[in-house]
């Protein structure tokens, strides 16, 4: 029947997966440790000093499974939002000193890739293979929809030649258009992020029949999009304030 013709269509592309890369298939513990240590707060400048010495280890069992799926002439996709292009602060001091602006990042992702033996892969090139937030065409603008935190854009680039059998990922913007991160400034939030919280829930119930099928969620205790549903993301907190929101949060043992 010609309504088969689209699931034909589709059967005839080439089997591929998504997978994101911090956390994923790379570990970011050092990164995370050092913060802790030196009693420091998320910066774009210190975590592209990070990146940039490309020496981030494998999480377990994730080289395994690149292995295996390319073994079964699987390819594999590397989406992150990671930045293409960003400052780098090369000694860490916390601000961008002379001689430090705007750099291109993603070679150093890819190095990365290539020394844990996630690269390269046959047919397609190391540059291809991995899709970073903020990528720009041979003109040097953006592509379309990938200067955003979301990632349907970079998903929906490789449905059009590719058949995705999975994709494994930390966080919910690894798998869907997650409604919550795009609450405006002033919306209203009750119990310390029930509102989030709410939208959270109702995004995962909606895609229920993809989790553990073709969606496989790994989990990420240390951060993410799931911290906004502690407080409003567009409320003017600072750090010791929104450390003591979590704090009241905690439901301990005594």
């Amino acid at each position: 029947p010609a309504t088969d013709e689209p699931a034909r269509a589709l059967a005839r592309l080439p089997p591929a997966v998504i997978v994101d890369i911090d956390e994923t298939v790379l570990s970011t513990l050092p990164y995370q440790a050092w913060l802790v240590k030196n009693y420091r707060r998320f910066s774009r400048e210190s975590w592209h000093a990070w990146v940039s010495e490309a020496s981030a280890e494998a999480m377990p069992g994730a080289l395994e499974f690149v292995r295996y799926a390319g073994e079964k002439g699987v390819r594999v996709f590397y989406i992150s939002n990671r930045s293409y292009r960003g400052p780098l602060d090369r000694n860490a001091n916390g601000r961008l000193d002379p001689g430090e602006e705007q750099i291109y990042l993603k070679p150093y992702t890819v190095t990365n890739l290539v020394r844990r033996g996630f690269l390269p892969q046959q047919d397609i090139s190391n540059e291809d293979a991995v899709l970073l937030r903020g990528e720009s065409r041979e003109d040097g603008r953006v592509k379309k929809g990938w200067d955003a935190r979301d990632k349907t854009a970079r998903r929906e680039s490789l449905s059009t030649s590719y058949r995705i059998l999975l994709i494994i990922g930390d966080d919910v913007n690894d798998f869907t258009r997650s409604r919550y991160h795009r609450r405006g400034k002033g919306a209203a939030v009750s119990d310390a992020g029930a509102s989030s919280g709410s939208m959270l829930f109702d995004e995962v119930e909606r895609y229920g029949a993809h989790w553990g099928r073709s969606w496989f969620m790994l989990p990420n205790p240390l951060y993410g999009s799931w911290t906004t549903l502690f407080y409003d993301p567009g409320q003017a907190l600072s750090d010791e304030e929104k450390i003591k929101i979590k704090m009241n949060r905690l439901r301990t043992w005594q």
